[in-house]
């Protein structure tokens, strides 16, 4: 496996390992479902931070995996405000 490979399975496997633990730590109910799908999201936004390279070519592998986590941990809705704030939009709601 190149490292390419290795980076991008690492940081999708560290998204869905928070995702996880996101899941079992809510109070809301939690079933299968919401599990895995908290997992493939949060393993999806992890694994954008493979687009790091792009700004910082140098960026080592751990410093890609805290990135990664920081990602996963702030999930889609406080990215989602963010990028709104950040690009001057609206604040989310509709």
């Amino acid at each position: 496996m190149d490292n390419d490979t290795k980076l991008l399975a690492s940081l999708g496997i560290t998204g869905a390992i928070i995702g996880l633990g996101k899941t079992l730590a809510s109070t809301g109910p939690s079933n299968w479902k919401i599990a895995l799908a908290r997992c493939i999201t949060t393993a999806g936004l992890s694994m954008s931070a493979a687009f790091a390279v792009v700004i910082f070519p140098t960026l080592s592998f751990p410093a890609h995996v805290g990135l990664a986590a920081a990602l996963a941990s702030l999930g889609t809705t406080a990215l989602e405000s963010l990028f709104s704030r950040f690009l001057g939009g609206s604040n989310g709601s509709k």
